[in-house]
């Protein structure tokens, strides 16, 4: 009767994993869907962005262009010594 018992008990865990399983790829399911819902809405705003403020976007991705260049020299020097 004891094999039976230990049976059952690791039927119930099993079952309890599996459903704490499926919740939380439910939440992870509902969390990639509002992270879609928002990358879509900011990708809408800085084409926007762009269209009102071409100079400016230029000019920043320019910049953004250059800081990267920067570290990345910065790390190719330092990583040789």
């Amino acid at each position: 009767m004891a094999k039976r018992n230990f049976g059952k008990e690791a039927q119930h865990d099993v079952a309890l994993a599996k459903k704490e399983v499926k919740k939380h790829l439910d939440n992870a399911k509902k969390n990639l869907e509002i992270a879609k819902k928002n990358l879509a809405e900011t990708e809408r705003k800085a084409e926007q962005y762009v269209k009102d403020e071409p100079v400016k976007a230029v000019a920043i991705a320019a910049g953004v262009g250059a800081a990267i260049g920067a570290l990345a020299m910065y790390l190719a020097s330092h990583k040789k010594k």
